[in-house]
């Protein structure tokens, strides 16, 4: 006797139906997210390089 064992066409289809619909959905808030991250790290070197040109500045080592 061969049984059943296995997915059907139509499982297979729904199941990527529903992973394509929640990548559909999940997909534009990743990216926000990824923009937000690289915008936090790009403020926080900013930052950094413009307090290590204030220490420069105002040390008079440096001063020609």
């Amino acid at each position: 006797m061969k049984g059943n064992a296995g997915f059907s066409l139509v499982e297979l289809i729904i199941v990527i139906a529903i992973m394509a619909a929640l990548v559909a959905i999940l997909a534009p808030q990743y990216i926000k997210y990824v923009e937000k991250s690289r915008i936090a790290t790009d403020q926080s070197l900013a930052e950094e390089i413009f307090s290590t040109v204030q220490v420069i500045v105002l040390d008079p080592e440096y001063a020609d």
